[in-house]
């Protein structure tokens, strides 16, 4: 009775591991399968054509973004350099605007003295009476080119004014028309030749800016012509 159950216990471990060997060489035998038909399924014509056509695809997206993803960057980098272009600028008109500001803050400081200077003269001559000899001893010309455009710009108005006096003589019956004719013919003489003298000067002030290392080589300017007389002027004198 002992031999039979110690035949049982050393056949239980045994059929275990055939029916394990047995399990194994099926899941073998399946995955073979699978293998086998995956493999006949990746050779199919349809299923290579239809791999072909995603890959077609996928890479076309791809480089569409790919393409987008380019486009973005460039323009990316264009607004960045366009910041930087702008904010050089910037810098550049804060700087000018600041030496703007310390000129313009120099300049109030000067009008504030010349504005101190102007209240302490009216309060000192307040009460004095201002003469004719005071206006032109405070208002005078800097040099004889302006001494001499003073004058040619007063002929000229006090010519304008002449006509208009001998208009309202000729509209009032206190002159006849011969004379009046030949008075205007004299002013416009007189007019003409300080008008053109009046525009020389005004080009050679403006040569005499311009050039101040050639001031000794200008002409001395002219005397104004006395009334009724023909103005002469020298050879090589500019007109």
């Amino acid at each position: 009775m002992i031999q039979p159950n110690r035949t049982r216990a050393m056949n239980g471990p045994l059929v275990c591991i055939l029916q394990g060997r047995r399990v194994l060489i099926k899941m073998f035998f399946l995955c073979l399968f699978v293998v086998c038909f995956y493999a006949r399924l990746l050779l199919h014509p349809l299923f290579v054509q239809l791999i072909s056509q995603l890959t077609s695809k996928l890479r076309a997206q791809l480089q569409d973004e790919l393409s987008l993803k380019a486009m973005l960057t460039e323009d990316l980098v264009a607004q960045e350099t366009q910041i930087q272009q702008h904010a050089k600028e910037i810098d550049a008109k804060l700087q000018q605007m600041r030496s703007q500001i310390q000129t313009f803050q120099q300049v109030k400081q000067q009008l504030q003295a010349k504005n101190d200077e102007i209240r302490t003269w009216l309060q000192q001559n307040e009460t004095r009476a201002i003469t004719v000899e005071d206006a032109d001893r405070l208002c005078y010309p800097k040099d004889t080119w302006s001494k001499q455009l003073l004058e040619c710009v007063s002929l000229d108005y006090a010519i304008d004014d002449a006509y208009y006096v001998l208009d309202r003589c000729l509209a009032n019956e206190k002159i006849d028309l011969r004379t009046y004719t030949k008075q205007i013919r004299n002013l416009a003489h007189q007019q003409f030749y300080a008008r053109a003298l009046l525009q020389r000067i005004q080009k050679q002030q403006q040569q005499q800016q311009g050039n101040n290392n050639n001031l000794m080589s200008m002409p001395m300017p002219m005397p104004m012509p006395a009334v009724g007389a023909v103005p002469s002027y020298p050879a090589g004198y500019p007109l």
